[in-house]
């Protein structure tokens, strides 16, 4: 696996390890359970009587009902409008304060039984209040869209609203000098969180020029919320300029299209919904409702260095592709498909018209993205031969774990093998050719398993006796060795050649938690049901099959804002390297703010 796939899956990793909770209605049963149970510790440890036991139970329930007020009050007046902390979230996190509170007051109970020293309790009342407040602040500070003054104010509300409640069952709270030392302790553990929070914002200014709290909390709310235009905006700031070449095959019947096959240079990237993430799919959905064909859109050669860095540039690239999918000439005449393979290199070509269609792949050798580089010479070196052009596809169809990038060696064998299949195309006849295509939605499989929205596509090519299947597939890579269970079973249908390619579509980066953060295809679906799919696909498109004509265009979209290779790697470091920045400094803030808080509890109280 290549460094910069690895330094991204690793923030994948950071980030799908935050809130990670069940049901609201589960987290309310755990809150009053956790209550219920450990709330008569403090009591049971100080007096272990019945009556203790019962007073506890009240207690746990009084605490866990004022905790859940807090919550609707606090979404209510607070956070209604936050990308991050519904109320589900928030009562997750009260749980979890609620929870660190009781195990503070339990071992103060402990230790003041221990030394017979009743204002210990106390102690860990307060000190338990003040942790609640700085660590609630925190939270919600580096997490939400909330100012700082309205961050302290939704950070308050649960601690202090449950404080008035524990003042029933220990009144000495309520003196003045226990005041002084709920107002001191807060306010040193909140400097803490603050001064916390300041050492890691100067941490992402330092290294991408950014804070990495305002970075953070835009990661979240994508990946929470699907709010993409927090990052989106980070990312158009550091972005560069780039220009994004697009080829269109158009293939006409009976004077209606049947089919375009769109392959850009575009990556589609970084993850879910950011970027040029889901492109692919509205470059299809866009067309397939202007021209009612069937659309597919393979990975072209490139790498995340063209990842584009927003929706609205995006829309520029879309708006390319439909002037690029209006076709005039049309040419009745195609080649057959040629292969050759170098060193475990595979290239394909047909030659439509004068425009030839490559595609590369290792398979089943694992293999990372083609550089956009070596699609651009093919092209050159079509050109050259008397074509007017090229479309070059990464057919992105065998993953393995820790693939590194292709090197040097691996570039120059599919290189070879484009050219040693173009030239044999070249002297191929080019005779009438018929074309079928066919779209399907599988069912019961979704992004969580590694297929998108586009589905299933395959288009059939019958050129003399030999029929050719393009079958693409909307995902992000494919595991390797179902590219060739998939080839052998539509040789069982009549089909003798074909490529099985992918959309690399990251729709479905980010989806799911661990591990890469998303499937390739076939990791969690059967491969047997990929194949069927595929079969029932390709039989649709053998029924659909008539005598066509083809048409091709080649454009770019100039002056796009792309994220970068390095800019991209830059900010994955940022995510992993500011994780274990923040333990290191936690470690060394938090304990000296405890201490403190505990001296000064001790010098004011007695």
């Amino acid at each position: 696996m290549s460094r910069r796939i690895s330094y991204i899956e690793d923030a994948v990793r950071h980030y799908d390890s935050l809130f990670i909770f069940p049901s609201h209605a589960k987290i309310i049963t755990y809150l009053y359970t956790t209550c219920l149970a450990i709330g008569v510790l403090p009591f049971v440890f100080t007096n272990p009587t019945y009556p203790s036991v019962i007073i506890g139970v009240i207690f746990g329930l009084t605490l866990a009902t004022y905790s859940l007020m807090a919550d609707v009050v606090t979404w209510a007046i607070l956070t209604k409008n936050d990308p991050i902390f519904n109320l589900r979230r928030l009562s997750a996190l009260s749980f979890l304060m609620c929870f660190l509170w009781i195990a503070v007051i339990t071992i103060g109970s402990i230790l003041s039984r221990f030394f017979a020293a009743p204002l210990i309790i106390t102690y860990s009342i307060l000190l338990g209040f003040s942790a609640v407040f700085s660590v609630r602040f925190l939270v919600i500070y580096s997490v939400s869209s909330l100012q700082k003054f309205m961050s302290l104010l939704a950070s308050i509300s649960q601690p202090l609203i449950c404080f008035s409640a524990i003042t029933i069952f220990w009144t000495n709270l309520v003196m003045a000098r226990s005041l002084i030392v709920l107002t001191a302790t807060s306010a040193i553990l909140i400097i803490a969180s603050y001064s916390f929070s300041k050492v890691i914002d100067r941490f992402g200014e330092k290294n991408v020029g950014t804070g990495a709290v305002a970075l953070f909390k835009a990661f979240l709310a994508d990946w929470i919320s699907d709010v993409n235009a927090p990052l989106e905006s980070f990312l158009e700031k550091k972005s560069s300029m780039g220009e994004i070449n697009i080829t269109t095959l158009g293939f006409r019947r009976d004077g209606k299209l049947r089919a375009i096959m769109v392959i850009p240079a575009f990556h589609p990237g970084p993850f879910k919904n950011v970027g040029s993430s889901a492109l692919s799919f509205r470059i299809q959905e866009t067309l397939e409702k202007e021209t009612n064909a069937v659309v597919c859109v393979p990975h072209g050669t490139s790498g995340h260095e063209l990842d584009v860095a927003s929706q609205a540039e995006c829309e520029k690239i879309i708006q390319t592709t439909l002037r690029l999918s209006t076709f005039t000439n049309f040419a009745a005449y195609a080649t057959k498909m040629v292969r050759a393979e170098l060193n475990s290199a595979k290239a394909t070509c047909q030659i439509f018209g004068n425009c030839a269609l490559l595609t590369l792949t290792y398979a089943p050798k694992g293999m990372e993205d083609v550089p956009r580089e070596m699609g651009m010479e093919i092209v050159s070196q079509s050109r050259k031969a008397g074509l007017d052009s090229a479309a070059v596809i990464d057919a992105h169809n065998s993953f393995k774990d820790d693939v590194p990038s292709l090197s040097t060696d691996d570039v120059t064998n599919l290189q070879k093998a484009a050219e040693h299949a173009l030239s044999l195309a070249l002297k191929e006849p080019r005779e009438k050719f018929g074309v079928g295509a066919a779209k399907i939605i599988p069912r019961g499989i979704s992004i969580i398993q590694g297929i998108g929205p586009s589905g299933i596509i395959v288009l059939i090519v019958k050129a003399g006796i030999q029929v050719v299947a393009y079958v693409v597939i909307d995902g992000n890579n494919m595991v390797s060795g179902l590219r060739e269970k998939i080839l052998e079973g539509l040789k069982a249908i009549g089909i003798n050649e074909g490529e099985v390619l992918t959309t690399d579509t990251h729709m479905v980066n980010g989806i799911i938690l661990g591990g890469k953060g998303y499937h390739p295809i076939g990791e969690a679906i059967d491969h047997g049901k990929i194949v069927e799919h595929i079969k029932e696909t390709a039989n649709q498109a053998l029924l659909d099959m008539k005598e066509s004509e083809v048409s091709w265009n080649q454009g770019e979209t100039r002056q796009v804002k792309v994220i970068g290779s390095k800019h991209l790697e830059n900010i994955s470091l940022l995510i992993d390297s500011t994780v274990k920045l923040a333990r290191k400094t936690a470690l060394v803030i938090f304990p000296i703010a405890v201490a403190l808080s505990i001296m000064l509890s001790v010098a004011l109280l007695g």
